[in-house]
């Protein structure tokens, strides 16, 4: 018996996309593999994609605590990206973690 698709939901639709974005596969072998349907993927990566651009930017209010001493800051995307920036102090870990941010159309 084949095996039924998960019903695709923009949640699962983003770790599917991180998953894939995140192996050295192909998006077909990434498909087989996980038993969907190379075109649904590429359909929602391009849904995402839209709505990613179509948006505009998203500002977040960033509240600091703690000390200065070096630390870990971590972006989570709406896209399902992470940036993580590990060892660094608050203002060069942010500056590090910002610049990520603008490079990457994804996010």
């Amino acid at each position: 018996m084949a095996r039924r698709s998960p019903h695709w939901t923009r949640e699962y639709a983003c770790k599917v996309i991180a998953e894939l974005e995140a192996c050295d596969l192909t998006m077909a072998q990434f498909a087989r593999e996980q038993g969907v349907s190379a075109e649904r993927i590429g359909k929602w990566r391009r849904k995402l994609r839209h709505e990613a651009e179509s948006a505009g930017p998203r500002f977040v209010e960033l509240v600091a605590r703690g000390s200065s001493s070096p630390g870990t800051i971590r972006v989570n995307c709406p896209s399902g990206h992470q940036i993580e920036v590990e060892g660094v102090g608050l203002l060069a870990g942010l500056r590090l973690a910002l610049q990520a941010v603008s490079e990457s159309a994804r996010c």
